[in-house]
């Protein structure tokens, strides 16, 4: 019933047009892989297989925005997937809806090669309980994020159909909001067609009318985010940290941004375990140690109004219950950008912070670029 609700609403808007559909496709995959188990605190057994479906919806971009000649024409899509985990009562499976942009890098008369990346939202339906599912300590919460890694080749049959091999690697994940949360990882192989009842031609394409290069100067950025995670034990209470960034970036070129930054995290859960075990003698030690300065660089590849945002940094501190010194962030932005000003405006994203592959948190943030 989620799966209908969601190609509804996918697919109406595409059809609502005849003209809208020229340049959509179809694109069915079979995904065959298995759990990996990323960290010795992985409890489950994995014996066997995971097997999946997706019919992903893509609409390629033509050249209507500068950006998109400039980023070789990046298709944008909606995936609809079902993952079987092959133990049905530990695992289980997952049902997601995960936005989705696709670049070729690659391109040849009769084949390509191309990346996929996406961020969605997935239900899985056997999250840990501890009393009838308590081995599976990968999975806390029924609704987790998605993310999604592609790489991939498409031979072209004809016009209208082309078929595709990749291998992939999907992650689900609830960012510790609700414990246990070590996450799964499938990497997978994947078979599939594309079809295009309307594909755009050559002439259909719009060059790029402006340079690639963009305005040199250096931009400003300051953002406040917010998470709530459980800490230790499942089922307990949730904990804010508060986080805010102050960075400086400047353009690579059209569509591509690099930053760097300072963070500042103060984290609710490590301060509350301190004052319950009479960790260090005083309340200005306890709040030093629940406080984190993190340093970072960050690659944001802006899509319109839009971006993708990879960063990665480590710590200036040495606190309390800190993990371990290297850190990742995976995050998408939208900029609210007024129609009179080429600086950025406000942005609010949405941010996945792990510590190899295991997430700690998902923060929601506010900005302000200048």
């Amino acid at each position: 019933m989620l799966v209908r609700f969601i190609l509804i609403l996918v697919l109406f808007p595409l059809l609502s047009h005849s003209q809208s559909l020229k340049g959509i496709t179809f694109e069915p995959n079979f995904h065959y892989g298995r759990i990996i188990k990323h960290t010795a605190k992985f409890s489950a057994d994995v014996t066997s297989n995971t097997f999946g479906l997706e019919l992903n919806v893509i609409k390629k971009t033509y050249g209507k925005q500068a950006w998109q000649a400039h980023q070789g024409y990046p298709s944008f899509g909606v995936a609809l997937s079902y993952f079987n985990f092959g133990d049905k009562e530990i695992f289980g499976g997952a049902v997601g809806a995960m936005p989705n942009f696709t670049f070729k890098f690659l391109e040849k008369k009769r084949w390509h090669a191309h990346f996929r990346i996406g961020v969605g939202a997935a239900y899985l339906n056997r999250p840990y309980n501890v009393a009838h599912n308590p081995t599976n300590n990968a999975i806390g919460s029924y609704l987790n994020s998605m993310i999604g890694f592609r790489f991939g080749t498409g031979w072209y049959l004809n016009e209208k159909w082309t078929l595709q091999s990749s291998i992939s690697y999907t992650h689900f994940s609830n960012g510790a909001s609700t414990l246990p949360n070590l996450g799964l990882n499938v990497p997978a192989l994947n078979l599939g067609v594309t079809y295009i009842p309307q594909p755009l031609q050559k002439e259909d394409f719009i060059p790029a009318s402006t340079s690639r290069t963009r305005d040199p100067k250096i931009y400003f950025s300051l953002m406040q985010a917010f998470s709530l995670t459980e800490t230790i034990t499942p089922g307990g209470p949730k904990y804010p940290i508060h986080i805010t960034a102050l960075s400086a970036g400047r353009n690579l070129g059209y569509a591509n941004r690099l930053w760097a930054g300072l963070e500042y995290e103060f984290n609710y859960a490590v301060y509350d375990f301190m004052n319950h075990i009479g960790q260090f003698e005083t309340q200005q030690l306890r709040r030093r140690n629940a406080t984190r300065l993190l340093i970072f660089v960050a690659d944001e590849v802006t899509l319109g109004n839009a971006s993708m945002w990879f960063q990665a940094g480590t710590y200036l501190t040495r606190s309390f219950l800190q993990p371990g010194l290297i850190y990742t962030k995976l995050g998408v932005r939208y900029y609210f950008r007024m129609k009179d000003r080429k600086t950025p405006n406000l942005h609010l994203g949405v941010y996945m912070k792990s510590h190899q592959v295991v997430a700690e948190y998902v923060s929601l943030g506010l900005g302000i670029g200048f």
